[in-house]
């Protein structure tokens, strides 16, 4: 018999008796990414390394600048419902910051009486959900923070809703904005940016467009504004399917090659109210 002929077939047994089919006592018993915990958190911190998280309890800080720092990317802070909470308004301050990291999504948590609710600096890929704010100067805001997915936030009673700005290709949906004394919702200095199924109630502006272009605001409701929509420097954008009932739905500044709605009565929905911003303030 030849045996160089066998040289494979033994190589072959080597390698499945010492790695694929290996006794039960030469596998780590270290568990997979996916069956570790969340680190719980129930304090203010920062986060340093990957992984996900949740709060276990309201937080409240009178003191701290930032309560929860995230300095890592591929971060996952979950809320359960809790709140983070500034205990009294103060100024320069964050309830959630996550600066200078990528991939990171914060859900379903509150913060109230912050400077900045929820914040993003120089973070792509962010995902914020169901996050609301109350009380809060700005309530979400990404900055330098491209692609971005915004979902079910809900702000009321601050300076501006959603603030975006230098946030190229991010995705608000289904949002609402209330009781603002400036913007429901800023975009600035972006592009290709989408505002779907979003409603803002009772502010100055409902949307503001400055300095972006090529983005779309749809599916949308905005009334009880002093202006609906406030356009300024803002070029290619596109703006369909809006129900708008304010003090003035429309304004524009330096703007050009933006998609209107076809004209003030279209399907009803496009009307300036009968009622001042200051019959309102008296009615309340």
């Amino acid at each position: 018999m030849d045996v160089s002929r066998l040289a494979p077939f033994a190589l072959l047994c080597a390698v499945v008796v010492g790695g694929a089919f290996a006794t039960p006592s030469d596998v780590t018993d270290a568990p997979t990414s996916f069956e570790r915990s969340p680190t719980v958190v129930d304090d203010c911190t920062t986060i340093t390394e990957s992984g996900r998280y949740v709060l276990g309890t309201d937080v409240e800080n009178r003191t701290a600048d930032v309560c929860i720092r995230i300095a890592a990317s591929d971060v996952t802070l979950e809320g359960r419902g809790n709140v983070v909470s500034g205990g009294q308004f103060r100024e320069n301050t964050t309830g959630v910051l996550v600066v200078d990291a990528a991939n990171v999504t914060v859900r379903n948590l509150t913060a109230v009486r912050w400077t900045f609710g929820v914040r993003f600096e120089r973070a792509a890929r962010a995902s914020v959900a169901e996050v609301a704010t109350w009380r809060t100067g700005n309530g979400v805001t990404l900055r330098s923070s491209p692609a971005a997915t915004v979902t079910g936030v809900r702000t009321e009673n601050g300076f501006s809703g959603v603030v975006l700005v230098d946030a190229d290709g991010t995705v608000v949906r289904d949002s609402t904005a209330s009781a603002h004394s400036e913007e429901g919702v800023l975009v600035a200095e972006s592009r290709a940016v989408t505002l779907r199924n979003c409603t803002v109630t009772d502010s100055a502006v409902g949307v503001a467009l400055a300095g972006t272009s090529a983005s779309s605001l749809r599916d949308s409701t905005l009334r009880e504004n002093r202006v609906g929509v406030l356009l300024v420097d803002a070029r290619g954008n596109d703006l369909r399917n809006l129900e708008l009932l304010n003090d003035a739905n429309l304004r524009l500044v330096n703007a050009s090659r933006n998609r209107l709605p076809a004209n003030e009565t279209e399907a009803g929905r496009w009307r300036t109210s009968s009622r001042s911003a200051a019959q309102r303030l008296l009615d309340d």
